[in-house]
């Protein structure tokens, strides 16, 4: 057992020099616990296999492998034909398309557990129509990660389709006997597309965003709730336009297809906590099969497979209206989730930089074509009780604004998974609204500095909407407000008279802010499209079963 607050700045275990400050992700600025690797993706062979946390704060963590001898001869475990080949398979969960850029794209898979063997995934890639793929790539899928890995394929075309299969073989507990690249066969293989980013920030950006799909999965999974993937079906079928074996029965109906050029899931991908009281998530493999089980399902998996999707935790990622305050108590838990999260949420998105073999923040940004995207970590660096609160830490702080106040022609989108305004009419520390120091510090400094084109999207209170923030004392300042959700929630949702739609909402010096409300609250099941340049953004929102519920355009 390695007590992390045993090393200071760096210590030494089991023959692996550790550097604290650079390998914790937990808790912000405040390193508790590391979890990366020993895993995220380095050749040391070691990783944690326990950890707990004492009411006191002190964090344990074991590493070391627990090894098993294979019984298994050497070469490789799969279903060859009758040439030799050996045959991919299926991906037990994905493909995932992740970080995507003008010149690469990043794919994320799950292969399957089998006991004493290696998993490999094995992945290939091609221009859409043609006929001939670029060379295959090897990786393993490692346990430690429930044998999820991404792969990147770059020196791509810009603006340019492509198709790919993705799948795994196994091999005996050998790095010896790794699968020859020219002896797969890939009739089984998982498939999808993806096109790579436009050069030009000029060209206009389509996005669907949303977050909160609850799914009731309890008593190990004998309750399983399959209508949160009612809405991904219709999304999918914005994409491909409605035809006559797809279509509802109505003739209203668009029947052309959207082009779409990704996806925001901006929190709540999961309900860990499920009711805060019926069988919550506690262990790793209690969070694993919940990710496994959510994104196994029809529909989200075919959008995920075919458009690049981000992604970023909330609360139910790891319990209800959490808060760091809690790691004390909580830290088995908390580690987890995390653990958890960086395996199918954060590994296929910007924030893992495979160069650095390590993982020490789960904010990111990126840029696709006429929009720049700054997406927000407010759940594990945010403090209530036990220091000055915050929702952000203060390198994220930095780098926020410094991205904010850096020159471009876009459309800069702020993603948080909790609403920065307006207001609940009841004062909740679980928004914006409850950390005002660091909501002005971000106002202000967008006001000061007469930075444009700034579009906050959020998700986390149950209902749809949008709103626009202005400043009494200087008339140029002017701040959009989109929020997207939920997905699917099956209880009662937000109303309009839960929220502040008018008036001012903070003070910061002589300055008022003032709010105004430009659109209904859609208080059902929905998804939002964001269609935008730098001259104006259009918001739709749809409902669950594809309607339009509401449209509103806005100029910059």
């Amino acid at each position: 057992m390695c007590h992390i607050s045993d090393f200071g700045r760096c210590g030494h275990f089991a023959g692996f020099d550790i550097e604290v400050t650079q390998l914790g992700i937990l808790g912000g600025d405040r390193t508790i616990l590391t979890l990366t690797d020993f895993a995220f993706h380095g050749e040391l062979g070691c990783s944690p296999h326990r950890f707990r946390s004492s009411r006191s704060g002190r964090v344990e963590v074991a590493f070391g492998e627990r090894t098993q001898k294979s019984r298994n001869p050497k070469g490789v475990h799969a279903v060859t034909n009758g040439n030799g080949q050996v045959s991919v398979r299926a991906l037990s969960v994905g493909p995932i398309v992740g970080y995507t850029t003008y010149r690469s794209v990043r794919l994320w898979g799950r292969g399957k557990h089998k006991k004493n063997e290696w998993c490999w995934g094995v992945a290939r890639l091609k221009k859409k129509n043609e006929k001939n793929f670029q060379a295959t790539k090897v990786f393993k899928m490692k346990r430690h990660f429930d044998y999820t890995a991404v792969v990147d394929f770059d020196e791509l075309l810009p603006g340019t389709a492509y198709d790919f299969q993705f799948g795994y073989v196994t091999t005996a507990q050998d790095l010896a006997a790794a699968p020859k690249s020219t002896n797969l066969k890939w009739t089984s293989a998982s498939v999808g597309c993806v096109q790579t980013a436009p050069e030009n920030d000029r060209d206009q950006i389509s996005l669907i965003f949303g977050s909160c799909r609850y799914i009731l999965s309890v008593w190990g999974g004998a309750i399983w709730d399959e209508r949160g993937d009612k809405v991904y079906r219709s999304i999918n079928r914005q994409i491909d336009g409605y035809t006559e074996q797809s279509a509802w029965k109505d003739e209203d109906r668009n029947t052309d297809p959207i082009p779409t050029d990704l996806v925001l899931m901006v929190g709540d991908q999961i309900y860990a906590d499920d009711l805060n009281f019926v069988s919550p998530d506690d262990s790793l493999e209690d969070y694993l099969k919940r990710y496994r089980l959510t994104f196994s399902q029809d529909h989200v998996r075919r959008l995920m497979s075919r458009l690049p999707t981000y992604m970023m935790l909330d609360d139910h990622e790891i319990e209800d209206n959490w808060t760091q305050d809690r790691v004390s108590e909580k830290g088995g838990k908390f580690g987890s989730a995390m653990h958890a999260y960086q395996s199918y949420q954060m590994i296929h998105g910007p924030a893992y930089e495979p160069e650095l073999g390590q993982v020490n923040k789960i904010w990111y940004s990126f840029r696709h074509g006429s929009a720049d995207f700054f997406v927000l970590d407010t759940r594990t660096e945010r403090f209530i009780e036990n220091r000055t609160p915050r929702i952000i830490g203060d390198r994220q702080m930095r780098a926020l604004l410094a991205w904010l106040l850096t020159p471009t022609n876009t459309i800069k989108f702020v993603v948080s998974s909790v609403p920065m305004f307006p207001d609940g009419r009841t004062r909740s520390k679980d928004k914006w609204s409850g950390f005002e120091a660091q909501r002005l510090q971000v106002l202000d400094f967008i006001r000061d500095h007469a930075i444009k084109r700034v579009v906050f999207l959020s998700g986390d209170v149950h209902c749809s909407m949008t709103s626009v923030l202005g400043c009494s004392t200087h008339s140029d300042f002017k701040v959009h407000s989109i929020i997207s959700s939920s997905f699917f929630w099956p209880y009662p949702q937000g109303q309009d008279s839960d929220f502040d739609l008018t008036g001012v909402l903070s003070r910061s010096g002589e300055s008022r802010y003032e709010i105004t409300k430009t659109s209904d609250v859609i208080s059902s099941d929905n998804f939002t499209r964001v269609t935008g340049d730098s001259k104006g953004i259009c918001v739709e929102v749809y409902d669950r079963k594809g309607y339009k519920k509401d449209c509103q355009e806005y100029s910059f």
